[in-house]
C-alpha cells in the first residue's frame, strides 16, 4: 500500500496530520503534537515525549520527535526539500546526535521503511 507513495523526487501530499508512529520501532514514548507553519522553523529542544509537524501549503513535510529530555532525536522527512539529487528517498529520516559539547545535530538522511501497522488511528 505505501510503496506507491514512495518517490523518487519530491513530495509526498496526502501524508495525514494525525498520523502517528508511536507504535513503530523508531519512536520513542509520545504524549503531545503540535504543528508549525511553512515559515516557522522547528526547534531543536521542546516539551518532552512530544512530536512537531511542520505544514506547509496545508500538508505535513517534517515531523520532529522529542525524547523524555525534551531533545529532537528523529525527524521524518515527507520531502527532497527541494534538493532531489542529496535526498532521492522520500520519505526519509534524519536522526540527531549529540557532539563532545553537548550541542545537538541533525544527521544525513537514511531510507525510511515504512510499518504499515503504524499508520492505522
Amino acid at each position: 500500500m505505501w510503496k506507491k507513495n514512495r518517490v523518487l523526487h519530491c513530495f509526498i501530499r496526502n501524508v495525514p496530520r494525525k498520523c502517528n508512529f508511536r507504535n513503530s520501532k523508531l519512536v520513542q514514548t509520545v504524549t503531545d503534537y503540535s504543528w508549525r507553519a511553512e515559515h516557522v522553523n522547528i526547534p531543536s529542544k521542546h516539551k518532552a515525549n512530544s512530536v512537531i509537524k511542520k505544514i506547509v501549503n496545508g500538508y505535513v513535510v517534517t515531523e520532529r520527535y522529542y525524547n523524555n529530555k525534551g531533545e529532537a532525536y528523529l525527524d521524518i522527512d515527507y520531502t527532497c526539500h527541494g534538493r532531489p539529487n542529496v535526498h532521492p528517498e522520500v520519505p526519509h529520516i534524519h536522526k540527531w546526535t549529540k557532539d563532545e559539547n553537548g550541542n545537538l545535530h541533525r544527521g544525513k538522511w537514511e531510507n525510511f521503511q515504512w510499518e504499515e501497522n503504524v499508520l492505522k488511528n
